[in-house]
């Protein structure tokens, strides 16, 4: 699992904000800002930066609180898209469907930037696992499958089965 720019403008798209100036891989993500020309670097300043430029309102929180955590699990996402080892993942898989045990987001009671950016992350992930492996993670299937079928996350993304097979 490789993170890179296409999941940063996944998440523009998602805000409905220009992504034309992102480019870049990794850790490199780079945004060059509209108005002053400057450059953001970095993933986790280019999703803020994205969302402070979008129309839609609150998606990095509602309060103090929420933005800490919202900030924590977009950390928490881009730490998941970096890591090679695949028990460390699945550590952090089986960590995330804990906390989603009693959750419909990740912070509050809408969809943030940090559902989105999450979805991105994991979409590669959640269509190599077989049927078992979901099973181990029912809450985090659960909540996969509920922002999944939101087509403005999905952007044009196939629907990923994480129930088990009908046959």
């Amino acid at each position: 699992m490789v993170f890179d720019s296409s999941v940063i403008i996944s998440v523009g798209k998602w805000l409905d904000v220009n992504c034309e100036n992102i480019s870049g891989t990794s850790s490199d993500v780079k945004i060059k800002c509209f108005n002053s020309g400057n450059s953001v670097n970095g993933p986790m300043s280019s999703i803020l930066y994205l969302a402070r430029q979008s129309s839609r309102s609150k998606v990095t929180g509602l309060s103090p609180d929420e933005e800490a955590e919202i900030r924590q699990w977009l950390e928490f996402g881009l730490l998941i898209s970096q890591c090679t080892n695949n028990l460390i993942r699945r550590s952090m898989l089986k960590t995330l469907n804990e906390f989603i045990s009693s959750r419909t987001f990740l912070v509050g009671n809408r969809m943030t930037v940090a559902d989105v950016l999450m979805y991105q992350v994991l979409f590669s992930c959640m269509v190599e696992m077989n049927y078992a492996e979901k099973e181990q993670l029912l809450h985090l299937g659960r909540w996969f499958n509920f922002i999944q079928n939101d087509e403005m996350v999905r952007q044009g993304n196939k629907l990923v089965h994480v129930g088990r097979p009908l046959f």
